[in-house]
């Protein structure tokens, strides 16, 4: 996610001071963290860095290695952007002004769904989020767009595409820290 510099410094000043414990990659530095999960008194452990304004985090058992892969692909050691995968659903979710995309193999509610990719944009006043669910199969993808329905009551446009669900859900903007927090 990209930050505005005073957010950015204000953060990198927190992490510094009150991270649990931090690790070095190449001329970056990953910062262990926890955080609730919403409705729960669980905590989880996460990871984040900051790069060139943008803010990293990964909150799942492999997100040292996926922060480490982030990095690397910044640094140009590994290319993950251009797996055929992934460059697909960046092109399906480009169209606006991107304020957080995601991409992640882990397991969803829908358990047919092999990938998620999602963006945030601001559009005409309002906070447009698309995710996109990848299937196996174009016959996955259709046997299970009631499911994805059921999975996204806030989403008001649902289109599948090849074996992809694409799924478009629009909000107020004040409601863009939850948008970016799910992601």
């Amino acid at each position: 996610m990209k930050l505005d510099s005073p957010t950015y410094s204000a953060l990198k000043k927190e992490l510094e001071a009150k991270a649990i414990e931090n690790t070095t990659y190449g001329d970056s530095v990953i910062y262990q963290v926890i955080r609730s999960t919403s409705g729960t008194p669980a905590y989880v452990t996460g990871y984040t860095s900051l790069k060139n304004g943008f803010l990293l985090y990964s909150d799942s058992a492999k997100g040292l290695s996926i922060l480490e892969g982030a990095l690397g692909n910044e640094a140009g050691t590994s290319r993950l952007i251009d797996e055929p995968k992934v460059k697909a659903a960046f092109y399906v979710l480009s169209p606006s002004e991107d304020l957080a995309f995601s991409y992640s193999i882990f397991p969803y509610s829908v358990s047919d769904v092999v990938a998620t990719s999602t963006k945030v944009s601001y559009e005409s006043n309002k906070i447009v989020t698309r995710s996109l669910y990848a299937f196996n199969t174009t016959e996955a993808a259709e046997k299970n767009l009631d499911n994805i329905k059921q999975a996204n009551k806030n989403a008001t446009d649902f289109q599948v595409m090849d074996n992809y669900i694409l799924v478009v859900a629009r909000y107020d903007k004040s409601y863009l820290m939850g948008e970016l927090r799910s992601l």
